[in-house]
């Protein structure tokens, strides 16, 4: 993996759209979470948890992710990128699955794309 950053949402269109402010991505060590022109960085091992919810957004799967940074816990509800011609939502998880085990997640499904 290199080093650049891969983005790992999407804005949804039209219905949600004010909903999901926050973009992110991530690199080999850390997440960034974008908002505007302000970015934010996380050590990737501070990630508890990333997790499908019961939600959806125009019939897709509403994502939470899960971190604790410096005693603060930060949550993040997102729509993942994810395409059969995109991979990068699905990387990401490998990434988390081989280097942070301890980190919770959902697994991914044909459905849940």
């Amino acid at each position: 993996m290199n080093s650049e950053r891969i983005k790992i949402s999407s804005r949804p269109f039209l219905i949600g759209l004010f909903a999901f402010k926050n973009e992110l991505f991530f690199d080999k060590d850390f997440l960034y979470v974008q908002r505007k022109k302000e970015i934010k960085q996380f050590p990737l091992a501070s990630i508890l948890s990333v997790q499908r919810t019961y939600n959806k957004v125009n019939n897709r799967e509403v994502w939470e992710l899960t971190l604790i940074d410096e005693r603060q816990k930060y949550s993040y509800r997102f729509l993942t990128n994810l395409t059969l011609s995109n991979p990068n939502f699905s990387i990401f998880l490998q990434h988390m699955e081989k280097q942070y085990p301890n980190c919770r997640r959902s697994k991914l499904t044909i459905w849940t794309i």
